[in-house]
């Protein structure tokens, strides 16, 4: 986590030189130019540490809509004349699916190298007309943002080229993945569709990965199914590696909803056998339980924006069948029905998250109840302790109390009642006066005492019994509401007056 905030701090605004107007994006018709910023663009391609010294790719190029051809670590030249090839030839039919590499590099615009040297980047950016929106993404950079959908018209107001751009979600960001990012271009005139897939190398990546090996198995062979010659829908590829994106989120889930129910179960079994949890417990629990919240609300997040993509895509691809042939609409049902699934199981996982929230936060509550009732406790023995220590203090003011009269009275008259003289005691014959005033002041003075406590006692038992009182009455209206709409309106008030009479009177016999 140290290393992903590092890298997002890293972050700066990019200088914009003037613009090249021989350059790309400069080269793209003006209708691509117009809702897009070719100066960021060109800055970004303007730094050389963002691209490879050295071209490492592989192409997958399906022609007829059935045969395939794989082509392995292209190095610059031989991708240079794929690009040249496949732009040259314009074939109908044709999809070309490119996967390229990111790997952390330092001094790069987003921490991310790309495994294009820099001038094949901007001759497959220019040949394959790629919107200029992709280029952050190609290069690294992480973007939270809506998936881009771009669509252009002929004259006669007819769909002629779609352009998809999107991120998908990587569920764990602490794994070091870089950004997953896909291009889609589809040219209906000529079916011709184009994919650039950037992520880290399909070895650490199991989305990519797996779905490279559907791929290869679909089109194992020199034919596809029984498609004949149809175009392939354009849609494929970015379905795959939705359900690839959703398969792959399952551990993630299963993981927090294990957690969930191990601390659940830990609650539970303690409840069950009424055994204690000290504080340390259960500030382990809340830790767990924080920690818990935090994956679900990234998993949360996540599956909207895979459940976006779903949503951006199916409609993306709705508006392409509405504006297709009918035997290319029959072609195109498996992929709407699997968006469409797609989009209802994300929605669904989002919901089962939500709900293991909701039972999150009310086993927070108990916690939080065990905690209090644990410092109830503790300040209960605290109080018994004083009350204790009130109880022996109350003894010694009472022993006191018993000898303050007799020393108050001795030096008041400082007498001396017994003399020694040549070893003979003698008592005067006046020592009956100290017991004349000590005796009744001791009396008098243990008297005030004892009706003093019966006196605050009652005090404290007619304050006890209004707030019981006042407790009693507040229960019997909020148990009945509507309670003076009801026809018994006039036996139940007479009732509670009646209960409410009885208490006075009995607080009044206390007092």
């Amino acid at each position: 986590m140290e290393r992903r905030i590092q890298l997002d701090s890293d972050f700066h605004v990019l200088n914009r030189d003037d613009l090249d107007e021989s350059q790309y994006p400069c080269t793209l018709p003006p209708s691509s130019l117009s809702i897009h910023d070719p100066a960021y663009c060109q800055a970004l391609l303007a730094n050389t540490n963002n691209f490879a010294e050295q071209t490492s790719c592989d192409v997958l190029d399906i022609k007829g809509g059935s045969v395939k051809s794989w082509f392995f670590d292209r190095n610059d030249q031989s991708f240079h004349d794929y690009i040249f090839d496949s732009t040259a030839r314009n074939e109908k039919n044709h999809t070309r699916i490119i996967f390229l590499n990111l790997t952390l590099h330092e001094h790069t615009s987003f921490k991310y190298q790309l495994s294009l040297s820099k001038s094949l980047t901007n001759e497959l950016l220019t040949a394959f007309e790629v919107s200029p929106h992709f280029v952050p993404l190609l290069l690294g950079e992480s973007d939270y943002a809506s998936p881009g959908i771009y669509e252009d018209y002929d004259e006669q107001g007819q769909l002629s080229r779609q352009e998809i751009i999107c991120q998908h979600p990587r569920w764990k960001m602490g794994n070091w993945l870089s950004p997953r990012s896909v291009y889609m271009s589809f040219e209906k005139a000529i079916a011709r569709t184009t994919y650039v897939v950037v992520s880290s190398n399909s070895a650490r990546d199991l989305v990519i990965r797996t779905t490279r090996d559907r791929l290869a198995n679909a089109f194992a062979g020199s034919t596809l199914s029984s498609s004949g010659h149809r175009p392939l829908d354009p849609y494929l590829l970015n379905t795959i590696i939705l359900q690839e994106v959703h398969i792959q989120s399952k551990k993630h889930f299963t993981c927090v909803r294990h957690n969930l129910w191990h601390q659940l179960g830990v609650i539970f079994d303690h409840s069950k056998h009424q055994l204690d949890l000290d504080r340390k417990h259960l500030k382990d629990l809340t830790n767990q339980f924080h920690e818990i919240s935090q994956d679900a609300d990234r998993l949360i997040a996540h599956a909207e924006m895979a459940t976006m993509i779903a949503d951006r895509t199916g409609k993306a691809h709705d508006h392409l069948r509405s504006e297709s042939g009918a035997s290319s609409r029959r072609d195109f049902c498996q992929v709407d029905d699997s968006l469409r699934d797609l989009v209802e199981s994300l929605q669904s996982r989002k919901r089962w998250l939500m709900s293991y929230k909701s039972r999150k936060d009310t086993i927070m509550n108990l916690i939080y109840n065990l905690v209090t009732q644990h410092d109830s406790e503790t300040n209960m023995a605290i109080a018994r302790s004083v009350e204790s220590d009130s109880e022996s203090m109350a003894v010694i003011a009472a022993l006191t109390m018993f000898f303050l009269p007799a020393t108050a009275v001795s030096g008041f008259f400082s007498m001396v009642f017994f003399n020694s003289q040549d070893g003979v005691t003698t008592l005067s014959r006046d020592w009956w006066l100290f017991l004349v005033p000590t005796l009744p002041m001791t009396l008098v003075l243990f008297a005030v005492w004892i009706y003093w406590r019966k006196h605050m006692g009652a005090l404290n038992a007619a304050e006890r019994l209004r707030k019981k009182t006042w407790i009693t009455v507040k229960s019997h209206l909020e148990r009945d509401e509507d309670f003076r709409r009801s026809e018994s309106i006039s036996s139940d008030a007479t009732t509670l007056h009646e209960e409410i009479a009885a208490m006075d009177v009995e607080m009044n016999k206390i007092v």
